[in-house]
Order: C-alpha cells, then structure tokens, then sequence
C-alpha cells in the first residue's frame, strides 16, 4: 500500500457524523484530507480517531490560522507473526501509534503493523526489518498468530530507562507536534501529544525538530502550551493508562460503602483462573492500581484481530461478575484495547470512564491470591 497511490477524499471543515461517513465509504486502503480553523484540530482528530485511522497529521498553515489533517484508513485486519521488529529512529525515548503500539528502540511488529510502518507517513521515523521467507509463505495456508498484548510490558520497561528531570535546569519552550505519532516521550519524561502545544526543556528541541519534526508555533498559539505531563509521574500514578488520553485524566475515587456484592461464584472463577491473570490481579491489588490494561480479542470472537488467550480469560472473570471493562473505541477487527477493573470500579458514562475503587472486594482479592494489601488511604482514607 503506497500513500501516493490511495484514493483521497478533500472535505473542508466537517462535522464529526460527516466525518464517521466519509471515512466509512472510503475504500478498504484510502485517505482523508481536512482542511480546517485551528481551534477545530482536536475534535477532528478525536473523530478520526474513534473511526480507526491511523497515521494521522494535523498541519498548520504557517500562520497557524488553519489545519490540513490527513489520515489512513486501512489498519484493520488481523495480526500474524512474519518475524518482522520496527525500530524507531526519531531523538524522543518512545514514541505511540494509533493503534497504541509503544516503540522504543527496537519492537517486534505483525505484518499489518510492519506494512503500515512501511508507508510515507513514517519514512525516516521508522525502519522495518524484511519478513523471514518461511513465515511469509505461512500467511495464507497456515498463519502463525502474534501477541500484541505488551502495551503494560512495555510501558514498564521505558518508565524505568527515564533519566528524572533535573528542575529548573534549562528554559522552557513551546513546541507543536504535527504526528504521524500519537504521542512522543522525552528521555526527560515529558508527553508531547499530537496537535497539543506544550511547553518542555528547550536543550531538547533542536534534536526533536530536526528528527521528529517538531514545531515551534507562533506567540499567539505558543501562548496556549502549558508545561508537557511527565510520564514517570503518571506511570507512577495511573500506571500505562497515563499515556491514553481519557485514562491519564481519570483519577480515582473512593466508591461509597454498600455497594453491591459480587457472587460466591466469582471468587470460585478467580481460584480457576490461569496463573497470569492471577498473578496481574494479585499486582493490581497489591500495586494500588486503579485498573489493568490488555490488548487483543476474545479467542471465541472468530471476527477478532488478534486472539488472546489472557483477553479470553479476564473475560470470563467479567462473564463471573467478578471484573468490569471498558473498551476503548476501534474497528470491529482492529486490535482492541480493553481496560479491566473489579465489578462496580469503571462508571463508563460520559466520554471518558471515571474510576473508583472498591476496598471491600480488593481486600477480598488479596486474601484469595496471598497477596498484600493496604488501603488506598490517599483515596479512601
């Protein structure tokens, strides 16, 4: 698939359902080019983002004054292993796709994954290592299927390779990121997200404008750009979350006393449970997590991207009564991303979830698993 051969549909300043149906008539690989106001890039992007594109650039006049957004369609699809890795070669510590994929150094990528990192919109940012021949010929007869739930794991491991912020050390400058990546991480921690101003160190701009592209707005919308979110301190907060934009605002609260019980059944599911999504529970309690976080689809979904047996099994914990989930939005065979929590924990209203946490069941949890656990007394204290 080249960018340069697509089908590209032009619409000006659209409305979000206009955008929802444009993007769903485009071909299965297709583009979409947006022309609009600056105050309108965000909730365009949103759009595009629920609709499940990917690749997408928000482009500032050089005024600022107006926006050309452009955007892919064409990730959806299932995810095979052909022995493919992605390395990232741009000056941030990590950088996240739309299909929320962490790349930092090196990655090990699906074939749908790798072909889209092939294409125009990453070239110079990304480099692609060649299918191994004999998986390759395996896609149509008897395709080996790839893992994709490392989004925690990977988290994890750049949280803990982050040099801490030396404070007061170097000026602060406003900068814009125009994409194709959803996000940026700094060595220092700093989140630049797409299409956001942002102030950060400005010892650390030269590199990023040159490898990354970023931009340096003019006064009047540098004036908007308040100081980058640091990812050591939301990890250390919200853990991997942080770094979805609905998850990272959504502190949690101490749910009320009285709330409903879960079925003995439930705590019987748990016992059942397969040692790794007891040993993620047992984390989740003892780490005072307000939620855990998998990527893939159920194993019984036969229209699922990407089969996950750990998907599978926190399932039936929700089938027991024990979890509660909110999906985030994406195509009905994108790969998903599905965030887990006890039962009565997630309110799913609204357009972000709001989190509580439930003690009673939490301290139930750790008593089944042997696991430690201490009141969340900065929540409910």
């Amino acid at each position: 698939m080249n960018a340069s051969s697509l089908p590209w549909v032009d619409i000006a300043d659209p409305s979000d359902d206009a955008i929802r149906d444009v993007f769903a008539a485009l071909p299965r690989r297709g583009g979409l080019r947006i022309r609009c106001i600056w105050e309108r890039r965000g909730g365009l992007l949103a759009a595009l983002s629920d609709c499940g594109a990917f690749a997408m650039r928000a482009d500032p006049a050089p005024g600022f004054d107006t926006v050309t957004i452009t955007a892919l369609k064409g990730k959806a699809g299932a995810c095979y292993e052909t022995g493919r890795s992605a390395t990232y070669l741009g000056a941030a510590a990590a950088v996240m796709d739309d299909d929320r994929h962490l790349v930092a150094g090196t990655l090990r990528v699906c074939e749908k994954t790798g072909g889209l990192y092939r294409l125009p919109p990453y070239a110079g940012l990304l480099r692609v290592t060649d299918a191994d021949p004999d998986l390759l010929r395996r896609l149509d007869t008897d395709p080996v299927p790839f893992d994709c739930n490392t989004f925690e794991a990977d988290a994890a491991r750049i949280a803990a390779s982050l040099k801490s912020a030396n404070a007061g050390s170097d000026t602060t400058t406003a900068v814009y990121y125009p994409g194709p990546f959803s996000l940026l991480v700094l060595s220092d921690g700093s989140i630049i997200r797409r299409a956001i101003p942002v102030g950060i160190p400005a010892g650390i701009v030269p590199a990023l404008r040159k490898r990354d592209g970023l931009l340096l707005p003019p006064p009047a919308c540098a004036a908007e750009a308040e100081p980058a979110a640091n990812f050591r301190d939301g990890y250390a907060a919200a853990g991997a979350g942080c770094l979805i934009e609905n998850l990272g605002r959504a502190m949690p609260v101490c749910a009320p006393a009285g709330e409903a019980a879960v079925p003995e059944s439930a705590w019987d599911a748990l016992r059942d449970a397969p040692p790794a999504l007891r040993d993620r529970i047992g984390r989740l309690v003892a780490g005072r997590e307000p939620y855990f976080i998998l990527t893939g689809s159920d194993p019984r979904n036969s229209a699922g991207c990407c089969p996950s047996t750990d998907v599978g099994a926190a399932n039936r914990l929700v089938e027991a009564g024990l979890l509660a989930t909110h999906r985030m939005p994406a195509p009905a065979d994108a790969c998903t991303t599905t965030v887990y929590a006890f039962a009565g924990e997630i309110d799913g209203a609204g357009p972000a979830p709001a989190f509580r946490i439930r003690t009673d069941l939490r301290a139930r949890a750790a008593a089944e698993l042997g696991r430690p656990f201490a009141k969340e007394t900065d929540v409910c204290d």
